[in-house]
């Protein structure tokens, strides 16, 4: 792939449904499975994972100020690397764009990058059935995301170097979800990867070229809130349905459809957002709940602005009761943000 094509490529990507349309609007954008988390040693890295338009970001903010990561494309092409360097006023960046470098010939797209200056190795491979996007940072550690094959959102690790070859101390956590987070890691084991798995091509044909300027939203960088609803009964019920609606003025909830970000656990449960102030909680099983039970959701709060309990309504519309129609007024619902 030469540079022309590398060009009109990043280009259509970066002015078209991504960045220069949807974060250049901090006070309009819109971005689904928002997914935050900090590194765990420092917390001087913060990993993005959201997306825009129809395409998945993964980014990290470097301690430098820098952006660096992937863009996932649903057309099924090639992930594109990106690399953004900070402007003045803030949250503004200028940034520039690559397809994987190739090796000489006609050869597959290895999955991997430098960025400009040199600092630090951008890789995107498969392994097994779950997508690696990761970086090795200037200090040796390795940190990214993994897209889960059957998983709504992307898990986040964070690897430092034991002193053995290629190997790897790992923890895992999942998206951050209050203020500081760097307790919710857990130790993945110890990894050793292949020799030439950062190796990148030298030379490596498919440049980093500049795209736009962009400027992100003061919460870009910021866990959403948790939006918790405690549900409770009066009576026995087998299933409810949950109708809550949210000012879109503030945010959304994260995820989108059945993909947002809600869970309740120990019973059947599903969630679906249609984007538009309206999210559906529904809950069912064989036989009554064990309520009270608490399902809870995260919210990606609009540039300036912070929900309250007192913007999210709530109305049961159904019960079931000895399976059939039952009294939805017996149910009562909670709601507290965090």
């Amino acid at each position: 792939m030469n540079a022309e094509r590398t060009m009109r490529r990043t280009a259509a990507l970066l002015t078209g449904s991504a960045l220069a349309l949807v974060l250049a609007l901090p006070a309009t954008a819109t971005a689904q499975g928002r997914g935050v988390q900090f590194t765990p040693d420092d917390s001087e890295r913060v990993m993005v994972n959201k997306d825009v338009g129809i395409d998945r970001f993964a980014i990290t903010k470097n301690p430098d100020g820098s952006l660096t990561g992937n863009v996932f494309r649903t057309d099924g092409s090639d992930p594109v690397f990106l690399y953004c360097t900070p402007l003045i006023p803030a949250n503004t960046y200028t940034c520039s764009a690559a397809d994987p470098c190739q090796d000489l010939g006609s050869g597959p797209a290895r999955g991997i990058q430098r960025t400009p200056d040199l600092q630090i190795i951008l890789v995107n491979k498969d392994v097994g059935t779950d997508r690696f996007a990761i970086s090795l940072n200037q200090d040796g550690s390795v940190t990214g995301n993994v897209f889960r094959e059957n998983e709504p959102s992307p898990a986040f690790i964070h690897c430092t170097p034991t002193g053995q070859a290629n190997e790897y101390a790992c923890s895992g956590a999942d998206t951050c979800v209050t203020a500081t987070c760097v307790d919710q890691y857990t130790f993945i084991g110890n990894v050793t990867l292949p020799s030439d798995f950062f190796e990148v091509p030298m030379p490596c044909n498919e440049p980093f070229l500049f795209t736009s300027e962009v400027t992100l939203p003061d919460s870009f960088f910021v866990p959403p809130e948790t939006v918790t609803f405690t549900v409770s009964a009066s009576e026995g019920v087998q299933g409810l349905t949950i109708d809550a609606t949210y000012p879109t003025t503030k945010g959304g909830f994260s995820g989108s459809a059945d993909g947002v970000g809600c869970v309740a656990n120990g019973t059947n449960f599903i969630g679906n957002d249609t984007d538009d102030g309206n999210l559906r909680l529904v809950m069912a099983q064989a036989t009554d709940l064990a309520l009270p039970i608490d399902i809870t959701c995260t919210f990606d709060e609009a540039n300036g602005m912070d929900v309250a309990a007192g913007d999210i309504g709530t109305v049961v519309t159904s019960a079931t009761q000895n399976a059939a129609s039952g009294n939805a007024m017996s149910v009562s619902v909670g709601v507290t943000v965090q």
